[in-house]
């Protein structure tokens, strides 16, 4: 497989979609003839997205499109580029239902140009800046015992001259707050600019040094590669599989996610211990910056809750999928499960509710708990949930362990319009 001659880069894309929904059911890649200037660049991208929009258009087409490329804004404003019909293409994409992920950069905050200056400066990445894309910044993972995960810091190898994730403030368009998602107080609260479009808004893993494996015969067999094309790729893999889940339900695919991104990470918080202290749908990234002042003068930007310009809202947490699907979809507490029961055994668990009418399916979380008081009056989670749809009002937990305590939360997921909070039910129960 060759595309303009990046072997690297169509392989990783491939692998990890593949790698987060092994049960995908199509991978299409779309390539331009290849630019020779930027000018032509910003016209490969737009033919791109028509392309897209056209095939989504028709049943069964594409629902996730992912971009791991991109240059900085500057680039595209000073060589001619066509922003404006970048962001045209990209609304229409919006209105067909794709769900968009563009890589934030892997230039640090600086960009592709910045560090062509002393002192060098600041720049937001085209289209990751656009407003109708989810842009995905890197992080830094660290596990421990068996994979478990442990945290996630702020990718940045400028040091060491391999990179950082790209994120900043757009100085192509404003802050997309009214009628779509970032919050004045939001962006600004870990230095950000309340006037215009900020970037990321989420992130993953993408440094290259806690990387992922590809196998390329022409690069020797197995490589470590990261970079924030990995990071969007994980993305676009998981929204397959909450679209996956959607379609199963009945209730189709996201779409759009920004509005449905900030609204659930703005709207539902915890302090447990299988999401550190934060927002409550993904990790927050509390440490690290993406910039170098001893290296270039001038800092970038640097992590914290809620929002950053690093990672946005936090990095991926799969088993909030269910939290999604309600929210997506759900827009009456009316729909609130009821009367939810666990009768356990020693390694399952028959849960049950009262069916709620106009549900189309429901939304479950599960999760080992370690109790809180006794009796008890609450409880810790860990972090080894998952998440799981059905249609029917009970669903059979399996691969439990005999004396431990387990959380389970239902929601449900309704064919309605609307993004709200809507009710979630919850119970705990001991495996015998």
């Amino acid at each position: 497989m060759k595309i303009n001659g990046d072997q690297v880069e169509a392989v990783l894309d491939v692998d990890m979609i593949a790698a987060i929904n092994p049960q995908v059911k199509e991978i299409q890649l779309y390539a331009a003839p290849g630019a020779n200037s930027i000018s032509q660049f910003s016209t490969d991208l737009v033919d791109v997205f028509d392309a897209v929009g056209k095939a989504a258009s028709n049943p069964g087409g594409p629902s996730i499109l992912s971009v791991s490329y991109g240059l900085d804004e500057i680039q595209i404003a000073l060589g001619g580029g066509d922003p404006d019909a970048e962001a045209a293409a990209l609304e229409a994409l919006a209105l067909e239902g794709v769900t968009v992920f563009v890589s934030a950069g892997d230039q640090g905050a600086y960009g592709r140009t910045g560090l062509e200056n002393s002192p060098a400066t600041l720049n937001a990445p085209d289209p990751g800046s656009q407003i109708f894309v989810t842009s995905v910044g890197g992080t830094t993972l660290f596990t421990y015992s068996q994979q478990q995960y442990l945290g996630e810091e702020v990718w940045n190898d400028l040091g060491l001259g391999d990179g950082a994730t790209g994120g900043g403030v757009s100085d192509l368009w404003p802050n997309p707050e009214i009628g779509f998602f970032q919050g004045t107080d939001l962006v600004e609260f870990n230095g950000g600019d309340g006037s215009a479009r900020n970037v990321p808004d989420v992130a993953a893993l993408a440094d290259p040094l806690t990387g992922v494996g590809i196998y390329l015969k022409s690069q020797g067999g197995w490589i470590q590669i990261g970079g924030t094309s990995a990071s969007a790729l994980m993305w676009a893999g998981y929204m397959s599989i909450v679209n996956a889940a959607g379609q199963f339900l009945g209730v189709g695919n996201v779409g759009y996610f920004n509005p449905l991104l900030y609204f659930t990470g703005t709207n539902f918080y915890t302090n447990n211990d299988a999401i550190p202290a934060g927002l409550g749908l993904w990790y927050p990234v509390l440490d690290g910056t993406n910039g170098n002042f001893n290296l270039y003068g001038v800092a970038g930007y640097g992590a914290g809750q809620y929002y950053n310009n690093c990672c946005g809202l936090g990095s991926l947490f799969g088993p909030y999928a269910y939290q999604l699907l309600s929210a997506a979809f759900t827009s009456s507490s009316s729909l609130d499960p009821t009367n939810l029961k666990a009768k356990p055994g020693t390694t399952t668990a028959k849960i049950t509710w009262t069916p709620v009418s106009g549900a189309s399916g429901y939304g479950i979380y599960v999760d080992r708990v370690t109790p809180v008081g006794n009796p008890i009056t609450g409880y810790d989670l860990t972090a080894n949930a998952k998440a799981l749809v059905t249609k029917k009002a009970s669903i059979t937990l399996t691969g439990l362990t005999s004396g431990d305590y387990y959380g389970v939360f239902v929601t449900t997921v309704a064919n309605v319009s609307g993004t709200n909070e809507s009710g979630t039910t919850s119970i705990v129960f001991q495996a015998k």
